[in-house]
């Protein structure tokens, strides 16, 4: 494996990146991610088709959870300073 410990393949060259090895960017977003991680047949290989659908739809439902979570956590952060009843003189 070669050491890429002196700069971020984002940072490289395209001639950098090829010296090193480098072909592919890592996803931008986790749907890209969970894209390329369902499409990657040497994971299907190594791991299973089974397990590759049973991760993606744990992710999934995970993220998804998270999202919401997220979303109450700042509605009710907001609702009391919104809400506050105004104070008198």
């Amino acid at each position: 494996m070669k050491d890429l410990s002196a700069k971020a393949a984002a940072e490289m060259s395209p001639e950098e990146r090829n010296k090193f090895g480098v072909k592919d960017r890592m996803s931008l977003s986790l749907e890209e991610a969970r894209q390329r991680f369902k499409k990657d047949a040497v994971l299907h290989e190594l791991l299973g088709s089974e397990f590759v659908d049973a991760y993606l739809r744990v992710n999934e439902v995970s993220s998804s959870n998270r999202v919401i979570i997220i979303l109450s956590y700042r509605r009710r952060a907001h609702i009391p300073t919104r809400y506050r009843p105004r104070r008198s003189g």
